[in-house]
């Protein structure tokens, strides 16, 4: 990297977030982890503007619920200890304002929200966001660049709609799910667009979540 370009350039910036954008899209989580500490860490990111600070915040949630997966090689479906920083904390428990949205940072932020949201079992937090879901998607999903981010939130509101129940979640959103998959024909050079997580995957952690729940008696 450092041969490519000068170290704390916006270049050498711009292709910090690439490679770590690369890295999790091939569930190389560790060494996303690894740049993540870069970006943060490097002069660059002091220079920046609100909206890479902000993006790159964004990143770390996303990774933080990756890493939670993988941790110690345990499936989705075992019954695991979840960590919160305040910084995490706060960061899912804020509810996102979609009218400031210029980025599409709504999206991403909604949905990592609703991923931790509910492997804490915090279902009162998921519904709060519902209303907002359904009046974004009515204002700005309907463009064909954001399709996969609208059958997306479609299964959102599909899995409050059934009460969280898993095999009636699972039924109902075969439909979007459907169009999901496969995911190997993003875009990769809109940013603003790019599933930083392919949803797809994300949609099948969902449902083993539903099912984790279940189990242990958190959804009835």
């Amino acid at each position: 990297m450092k041969q490519l370009c000068d170290v704390d350039s916006m270049q050498w910036f711009h292709y910090v977030e690439w490679y770590f954008l690369l890295c999790v899209q091939a569930r190389n989580f560790n060494l996303a982890q690894e740049l993540y500490e870069t970006a943060i860490n490097s002069r660059r990111i002091n220079l920046t503007n609100y909206h890479n600070k902000e993006k790159w915040r964004i990143y770390k949630a996303y990774i933080d619920y990756a890493q939670l997966h993988t941790a110690q090689g345990r499936s989705i479906g075992q019954d695991i200890t979840i960590r919160t920083t305040e910084d995490l904390d706060n960061f899912v428990r804020e509810l996102p304002t979609y009218s400031k949205d210029k980025r599409g940072f709504y999206v991403s932020i909604i949905i990592v929200q609703i991923l931790f949201l509910l492997e804490w079992g915090n279902i009162d937090g998921i519904i709060d966001r519902i209303e907002s879901i359904k009046r974004y998607i009515g204002r700005y999903l309907r463009r064909p660049e954001y399709h996969r981010s609208y059958c997306f939130m479609k299964l959102l509101l599909i899995m409050e709609k059934k009460n969280f129940d898993p095999v009636a979640v699972r039924a109902a959103g075969k439909r979007y799910y459907e169009k999901l998959t496969p995911s190997d024909n993003q875009d990769m050079s809109a940013l603003d667009t790019l599933e930083i997580i392919p949803l797809d995957d994300l949609w099948v952690n969902i449902l083993r979540t539903l099912e984790r729940l279940k189990k242990q008696g958190t959804i009835v």
